[in-house]
């Protein structure tokens, strides 16, 4: 993800009061082939993380919807 340019992928935090990060998704434009796809390029969410102890707030399906 670090390698890729702005506009491929796209990083979105939880962070409380600027210091604890609670939970990430990570989300790409792939160009590479992806099954059932039928265009390029597509948005990929990469990977999602919540910490447990936040877990059933909601912030999980917060972050999903902005990716």
């Amino acid at each position: 993800m670090l390698a890729k340019t702005p506009i491929e992928c796209a990083v979105l935090l939880d962070v409380v009061e600027g210091v604890e990060v609670r939970a990430f998704s990570e989300a790409a434009l792939r160009r590479d082939y992806m099954n059932g796809c039928e265009t390029t390029p597509i948005a990929f969410l990469e990977g999602t993380l919540v910490r447990p102890k936040v877990q059933g707030s909601g912030v999980g399906r917060y972050l999903l919807s902005a990716v």
